[in-house]
């Protein structure tokens, strides 16, 4: 919010990464400055959501941004959708203010603060060339990809690659943005292996519920697959961010240990007396055969789980063990992928818990076929 009240200009933000929140920003030379580099802001509240006030003399404003100062403020919905950019022109000797919204070109680059620039250097190397893969084999493929609604980010990606990076940088903190290109990187090499997946099968895509024609439906935790792909060898049903258990159960768990044995979040269970996160969300999953529904899974005999890695991390190494031990007493076989981005860590460890690791998984690299042909050697043992 930005309003002058008699000779000050008072602006609030709520800082909340990118789902219900708002940033203002300046433009200093030929870059965009937070507010808080010029102007003390005072911090309302705290906690996941921080509200900050800044109450500011149209005089101060005057003497820094001139007579006619400009203040760009970017928002986002609850939704994740945004930025949504509004200029604010503000006549400092007569507190007028005009607005100008929509804003979808501007010709001003965000000031960087220095950490998130490696991660910037990574997203321009990888993310516009994963996405041209995606969309190359979907053309291949025949089908149309569908974005449920906590899909959002993903979709900017898909659907603009470079623009997309205007969310990660609209955040005040290198904190916040490298949090986000990390997520951002992560979830564009995710819906690319997924497609190095359908590559690997072929076929013919038979079932969305949501969809008349061959679409893919992208969504987290969701109780209906991805797709039913149809071959000349039988069906296969394949499932992006599969939860092993239903979500309102994951939830569910996690309220009843927080309120009933402690501060417990709805991912972590309590084991001999320690908290212990509970990995349920592999990010592809394949299985033989038709099931259009996770009730139907109870007839699955086996199943392909794969993950993807920009690296590995000892984080990580705990969840794909987790995956290895939970997976296995539910299902008679099962097979297991890491993909990594790059150079992967912790290889042997990986292999000894029967997971095939594959390196360099990018677009024009070596990993990409060797990825696509240790996929194809497992499909008639599904």
């Amino acid at each position: 919010m930005l309003e002058v009240k008699g000779d000050r200009i008072v602006i609030r933000e709520i800082h909340h990464g990118t789902r219900g929140s708002n940033y203002y920003y300046i433009l200093v030379g030929d870059r965009l400055v937070h507010i808080s580099r010029l102007f003390k802001g005072r911090l309302l509240s705290g906690g996941r959501k921080r509200y900050y006030e800044y109450n500011i003399p149209l005089r101060s404003l005057a003497e820094k941004l001139g007579e006619k100062a400009v203040i760009y403020g970017f928002s986002f919905s609850n939704s994740g959708y945004g930025p949504f950019c509004t200029m604010y022109i503000i006549d400092c000797s007569s507190g007028d203010v005009q607005e100008r919204h929509g804003i979808e070109e501007l010709d001003y680059s965000f000031e960087l603060l220095g950490r998130e620039i490696t991660w910037l250097e990574l997203y321009d190397k990888y993310v516009p060339n994963l996405i041209r893969r995606v969309k190359d084999i979907q053309e291949q493929l025949g089908m149309e990809l569908f974005f449920a609604e906590h899909s959002t980010r993903l979709e900017d990606i898909y659907n603009d690659p470079v623009g997309a990076l205007r969310s990660a940088l609209v955040l005040p903190s290198w904190q916040g943005r490298v949090k986000a290109l990390k997520m951002y990187l992560r979830s564009a090499h995710e819906l690319y292996v997924l497609m190095l997946v359908g590559e690997a099968i072929g076929g013919r895509t038979v079932y969305h519920i949501y969809s008349e024609r061959p679409s893919w439906w992208i969504a987290v935790s969701s109780e209906y697959p991805t797709a039913v792909i149809e071959t000349p060898e039988g069906r296969y049903t394949l499932w992006y961010q599969f939860s092993q258990r239903a979500w309102v159960e994951v939830v569910m768990r996690g309220f009843l240990m927080r309120y009933g044995k402690g501060q417990v979040g709805p991912h972590e269970v309590i084991g001999r007396g320690r908290r212990k996160r509970q990995y349920v969300r592999p990010d592809v999953v394949l299985f033989r055969g038709d099931f259009r529904y996770r009730r139907d899974l109870g007839r699955a005999e086996s199943l392909l789980l794969i993950d993807a890695k920009i690296n590995l991390t000892q984080g990580d190494l705990e969840q794909l063990r987790a995956y290895a031990e939970g997976f296995v007493g539910e299902y008679g076989k099962v097979f297991g992928i890491v993909a990594c981005l790059e150079e992967a860590m912790y290889r042997a460890t990986l292999e000894k818990l029967g997971y095939v690791v594959v390196e360099n998984v990018a677009p024009g690299r070596r990993g990409e076929n060797e990825f696509i042909e240790v996929v194809r050697e497992i499909l008639p043992q599904l």
